[in-house]
């Protein structure tokens, strides 16, 4: 978990972060970005390709669900973390709602495990209200 939500109130501003990130030898290349809540018009994420350059990866809430890397409520990037530091950056606009992120590197093992306890949690919620409605139905 990164320290803090980055917070810039209404604005129509993009807002740049700059993050560096690397990885101990034993641990797997493939790292997860979330970013909460999936409020955000434009978000883009530029990870070093390892040639020189940048990759983009587009997410917002303007994109379709099923165009997602990671099918997930909020919004995932995927990323290849190198053994040296490398820079990453993100860039975030809003229109409308205040601009309020907050972000966390998940490896894909760990990912997956809050995944299903998240969905569950949800499901479980969701059932209650069902139950709830179909109750005060019957008793109307």
């Amino acid at each position: 978990h990164l320290p803090g939500a980055v917070e810039k109130g209404f604005t129509q501003d993009t807002v740049w972060v700059r993050f560096t990130l690397q990885r101990t030898p034993e641990t797997v290349a493939g790292w997860l970005l979330r970013l909460r809540p999936p409020r955000i018009n434009d978000a883009t994420l530029y990870a070093p390709d390892g040639h020189g350059g940048y990759a983009e990866t587009h997410l917002g809430d303007r994109q379709p669900f099923a165009d997602r890397a990671v099918p997930d409520h909020n919004f995932v990037f995927p990323m290849d973390v190198s053994l040296d530091p490398r820079d990453y950056y993100l860039k975030l606009s809003n229109a409308g709602v205040p601009l309020r992120v907050e972000m966390d590197v998940w490896q894909p093992i760990g990912f997956e495990r809050f995944q299903k306890r998240d969905y569950t949690a949800i499901g479980v919620l969701l059932g209650a209200a069902l139950l709830s409605v179909c109750m005060n139905l019957i008793f109307m």
